[in-house]
């Protein structure tokens, strides 16, 4: 999994694709409203992080969620943790 190395390389890898991922929705959406709500100001680093809490409690829970595409399971994860209120 693209966000289980702990070297300075894989965090960057790791913090683009959620990025890619992000993006990839919210362009996919088109002229619709977003389906979750990420602040203007946060920062890359910061939504990696979130993501990646959140995906190190969800496989703490269901190892095997570990064999879903990680497209999907980045995309879940933002979908709840950045629902719009």
């Amino acid at each position: 999994m693209i966000c289980s190395g702990t070297d300075s390389d894989s965090k960057t890898a790791c913090r683009f694709y959620i990025l890619g991922v992000t993006e990839g929705i919210e362009l996919a959406g088109g002229d619709t409203p977003n389906a979750f709500c990420i602040a203007p100001d946060t920062s890359s680093v910061a939504l990696a992080e979130a993501v990646e809490t959140a995906l190190k409690d969800d496989l703490s829970i269901a190892p095997k969620d570990r064999s879903l595409a990680a497209a999907g399971f980045v995309s879940a994860i933002v979908f709840k943790k950045f629902a719009c209120k």
